[in-house]
């Protein structure tokens, strides 16, 4: 089978070209059904019809778009919000409200442009840990005056990584979408345990921010959570230096008391290490002073 049958057979299993780069010899043979060595010809022919230079001056305007959090100190911190084509990872201890930041970034990225937005017709919000709460989401909504959010949050509940992959998969090939949330990205690994393990653990880690980097190279955000790990003095995100180095910026998240919280930014290839504090309320996330 030459290269043209094998791109034909892509094609006809709705696979594009970009989706395809993103895996490996060893998942596109799989998928097709061919030899691994084929599979790897077949990468190395793509990628020399995809590799091109690009003057940064052609990247810059999508970047300076970013999803605002209408929060005062969270956008200095972040310097006006997340941009476009950015991977973003929120860890903390349970109760420190990750949950509640990503639904509320999730319902903010359904606002216009002008109003801090990106514009997202259709936002999706995976759900490993069963945590969704529409009823939570519809107040949040309401006190932005988003209309109709309930219906454009598509929500998917999963559980396995396999699942997630094949709902990462869906979710990329509709047009519609701008942001992914994924609450969270490790609960679906939970199943892997002992050293024996790690190996499967991370190639399956792998796919799924291979999928993730697919999405954001076209312009989308994608926010995940993840539990911790580690003693007190040294709380890392789990799964280990692929989840902690994947993501563009990494963001620590922790309760200081009742409704307030502090994110301390831990890594970012533009953000200065710094912190920010917010109130979550009612209404969802607030500046602290607010009345």
């Amino acid at each position: 089978m030459n290269v043209e049958e094998l791109l034909k057979k892509l094609k006809e299993r709705g696979i594009d070209v970009n989706e395809a780069l993103s895996l490996t010899p060893r998942e596109l043979a799989e998928m097709l059904r061919v030899d691994r060595k084929v599979a790897k010809v077949l990468l190395e022919e793509l990628s020399r019809r995809t590799v091109d230079l690009v003057s940064a001056d052609k990247l810059l305007p999508a970047s300076q778009i970013k999803l605002s959090t209408g929060v005062s100190d969270l956008d200095r911190a972040l310097r006006g919000g997340l941009p476009l084509g950015s991977i973003n990872l929120i860890y903390g201890p349970p109760g420190s409200g990750k949950t509640q930041l990503v639904m509320f970034l999730t319902v903010r990225s359904l606002l216009p442009l002008e109003e801090g937005g990106i514009n997202s017709e259709v936002s999706v919000y995976i759900d490993t840990e069963g945590s969704f709460s529409a009823e939570r989401l519809s107040k949040i909504a309401e006190a932005m005056s988003v209309k109709e959010a309930l219906d454009r949050v598509l929500v998917m509940k999963v559980s396995g990584p396999v699942q997630l992959k094949e709902a990462i998969k869906k979710v990329i090939r509709m047009e519609k979408i701008k942001f992914i949330s994924v609450d969270s990205i490790s609960a679906p690994f939970k199943g892997y345990t002992g050293l024996s393990q790690l190996p499967e653990r991370q190639s399956e880690l792998a796919s799924i921010l291979r999928y993730f980097r697919n999405f954001s190279d076209r312009g989308g955000i994608v926010t995940l959570t993840s539990h911790v790990t580690g003693g007190k003095e040294d709380l890392r995100p789990l799964g280990g230096y692929l989840i902690g180095h994947m993501p563009q910026n990494v963001f620590y998240l922790r309760r200081v008391r009742r409704d307030i919280r502090l994110l301390k930014v831990v890594s970012s290839p533009y953000l200065p290490p710094t912190e920010a504090v917010f109130r979550i309320t009612d209404r969802g996330i607030e500046d602290l002073h607010k009345s």
